[in-house]
């Protein structure tokens, strides 16, 4: 059987929306890269780049950085963080 890891495919996005709202909701949690980075069990230059927009992550990186934040993976994707936060109890899964 098949991990998590060896299932998740690469997510491609055209523009840098996941970068920017891994970011935002980073800085809005007060973490910096390297507690996010340490908490997702990545490595912070890997987190660095992901953050920049110069690397897409794996869907399972996608979900270990949602963990980390205490969000949905939804969260991440396309769910504007602002809109995320004023709304916490909403379901966006």
């Amino acid at each position: 059987m098949e991990t998590l890891e060896q299932q998740a495919p690469n997510v491609t996005m055209p523009d840098s929306t996941l970068a920017n709202n891994i970011k935002n909701l980073r800085q809005q949690t007060g973490l910096s890269q390297d507690k996010l980075a340490a908490k997702a069990d990545i490595s912070v230059r890997h987190y660095q780049r992901i953050e920049a927009g110069e690397n897409l992550p794996t869907v399972y990186t996608i979900f270990k950085i949602a963990h980390a934040l205490d969000l949905p993976y939804t969260a991440l994707l396309d769910t504007p963080w602002s809109e995320f936060l004023a709304n916490p109890n909403q379901s966006y899964e």
